[in-house]
């Protein structure tokens, strides 16, 4: 069992809580091992979190109840339904009108007002006991896990009638806050059909029908990256779409990830380029996916680490913000970074809902500090290794490895298929559709973009400086806003720990981590 939960990382950051662990282990034993599919795997362990609390709820009178459609209904609710907001926790009364309609029993056979006060009783005894939920400060609560929402929500959707999931599926779609949900939904669909396809069926068809009016090549990279969130569900079910659509979409995606290859992007102009990148962003860049972590790590020879393929992006900051990687003091605790946080307010990066609506480009307006926190973050995601930020020396070590000025040479000068660079886009570019700019060992994005902190100090300032502008680190690599000078490999800057610059970023190297 051990060796399954550090197989997997959703394992392993349910197993970091006590209560899960133990779960977890029940579920490991009654069915011999743990599911295959996440979906299958929240499922099983909110049923027995539910289950093991059955007779203390009989005892208490609530018997009758349909917990889990009730909790599905709440979860449904705080992700915001079609439109509305997603929302972490909600105030107890607001709950207990959502769930009111499923709510049967003569415990709760009352006038309107004692009956939601009755409501709001049982639900603070589900707070105390399923392990599902429960309630913070006075009055509110949360899900226990930020999954189980994920997971209710999408229980919830997949069993609604007459396929009335799709209007708030399409809705959804594109938004980052929902990526868990949508991802989750497939196979709770085939969950909650018993075997049957065509459920499965209409949703494919109905992802292939959208955008009718966008570019080719927008519209299949938006297409086609939804599709590929999909598949892990699909293959867990054993579920193949219709033979037709299968093929389209195959040709839709050797079309859409040609523009991350040099051949392909050199026959695609820059801003299409980008376009459809940002599209594959927005539906769910399966680059990016965290199951991918470990191959977006690249050997850099001549050091003892292995450097990001591509700055970290906004969807994989998301994660940690998601995490509350803000609120845990344990990320911050080097260098003054929680007293810098404290005093500064920091609770996401600079600017971070706009950034939101671009999930695959680099994650900007972050300090110093802040992606220190973050580093920490992925390494308790990843146990074996340490993340840390790269000296100059390691990103050197990618960027000039045998002394050339630009990471893919010393000719040609800067171009459009080469790097983010001149203004050319005036904005930060989604990760790695450069790839002819690409470094020695396969980086992208070393020029342009986005400059990237390091882990060195800038050594020359006086100690009148440090004392007003505080301690200086090292940028390296060049960003949108400079000329083709400022890609090459050799460019540095310097800028104060605190400060959030709009054209700074990061990416993380990994080293074993010490016994």
């Amino acid at each position: 069992m051990i060796a399954t939960l550090q197989s997997r990382q959703e394992l392993r950051r349910l197993a970091s809580a006590p209560v899960m662990l133990t779960c977890l282990c029940v579920v490991y034993s009654h069915g011999g091992g743990l599911p295959e599919g996440r979906a299958e795997l929240y499922r099983d362990t909110i049923r027995w979190l539910l289950a093991a609390r059955a007779s203390t709820r009989k005892d208490r009178g609530y018997g009758e109840l349909r917990v889990q459609e009730a909790l599905g209904m709440l979860a449904l609710a705080m992700m915001g339904g079609q439109k509305g907001a997603k929302r972490r926790e909600l105030g107890l009364k607001d709950a207990a009108e959502v769930i009111d309609p499923v709510i049967r029993g003569a415990r709760f056979d009352l006038d309107p007002v004692a009956r939601i006060n009755a409501i709001c009783e049982w639900l603070r005894f589900e707070c105390e006991y399923s392990g599902v939920i429960e309630e913070i400060g006075r009055g509110q609560l949360q899900f226990k896990h930020l999954t189980f929402q994920e997971y209710l929500a999408a229980a919830q959707l997949a069993s609604t009638p007459n396929r009335g999931w799709w209007p708030i599926i399409e809705a959804r779609l594109m938004e980052l806050q929902w990526r868990e949900t949508i991802d989750l939904f497939p196979g709770c669909l085939l969950d909650a059909t018993r075997g049957t396809t065509l459920d499965a069926d209409h949703l494919v068809t109905q992802i292939h029908q959208l955008w009718p009016k966008e570019l080719r090549l927008v519209r299949a990279a938006r297409i086609t990256a939804i599709l590929s969130r999909f598949a892990p569900a699909f293959g867990c079910a054993r579920y193949q779409p219709p033979k037709e659509l299968a093929q389209r979409g195959a040709e839709m995606l050797a079309e859409a990830e040609a523009i991350f290859e040099p051949e392909g992007a050199a026959t695609v102009e820059e801003k299409l380029r980008v376009a459809a990148a940002e599209a594959i962003g927005l539906a769910g860049d399966r680059r990016l996916a965290p199951e991918r972590f470990e191959e977006n790590l690249l050997d850099v020879p001549g050091t003892q680490v292995r450097l990001g393929k591509y700055p970290v992006t906004v969807e994989e900051f998301a994660r940690f913000v998601d995490d509350a990687g803000y609120e845990r003091e344990e990320f911050w605790v080097d260098d003054n970074g929680w007293s810098m946080r404290t005093h500064e307010g920091w609770q996401t990066p600079d600017d971070w809902e706009s950034q939101l609506r671009t999930p695959n480009r680099p994650v900007v307006g972050v300090s110093w500090f802040e992606a220190m926190a973050y580093c920490r973050w992925l390494s308790a995601e990843h146990p074996t290794r340490r993340m840390r930020l790269p000296t100059v020396a390691e990103w050197i070590a990618a960027a000039s490895p045998d002394g050339r000025r630009y990471p893919w040479g010393d000719q040609p000068d800067p171009d459009d298929t080469r790097a983010n660079f001149g203004r050319h886009v005036n904005a930060p570019t989604p990760v790695g559709i450069y790839p002819a700019g690409k470094g020695k060992h396969g980086h992208a994005d070393l020029a342009g973009n986005v400059w990237e902190w390091s882990l060195d100090v800038y050594k020359g300032i006086t100690a009148k400086m440090l004392r007003v502008y505080g301690q200086p680190r090292i940028f390296c690599g060049g960003c949108y806003w400079d000329e083709a000078g400022g890609m090459a490999a050799a460019e540095r800057f310097r800028f104060r720990s605190f400060f959030r610059h709009v054209h700074g970023g990061f990416r993380v190297v990994s080293e074993p981590a010490s016994p």
